[in-house]
């Protein structure tokens, strides 16, 4: 949404891309999240330091390891299927 010099609205009003489906009340983190047509990718997160430790789409999981005391990410596990596509970062 934009506005004009005479604070008057031009274009559309927002559009709505997606919706936090539901919030992980011990952190505060999202848990669930829908894009529009979309079916829902559900989150888990670190309790140690607040970093996403995993990601489920349909048949589809990551998950992420982290380096000690960063957020840099030292691996990531990609799975479909119960198989495992890699479990490394290039």
């Amino acid at each position: 949404m934009s506005w004009d010099a005479n604070d008057e609205e031009i274009g559309k009003a927002w559009d709505t891309i997606g919706t936090i489906t539901s919030i992980d009340t011990a952190n505060g983190f999202p848990s669930s999240f829908t894009m529009r047509g979309w079916t829902p990718e559900t989150y888990e997160w670190n309790d140690t330091n607040n970093l996403i430790k995993k990601r489920t789409f349909e048949d589809f999981e990551w998950e992420y390891e982290y380096y000690p005391n960063t957020r840099m990410v030292k691996r990531l596990r990609m799975w479909t299927n119960n198989l495992l596509i890699t479990n490394t970062i290039p």
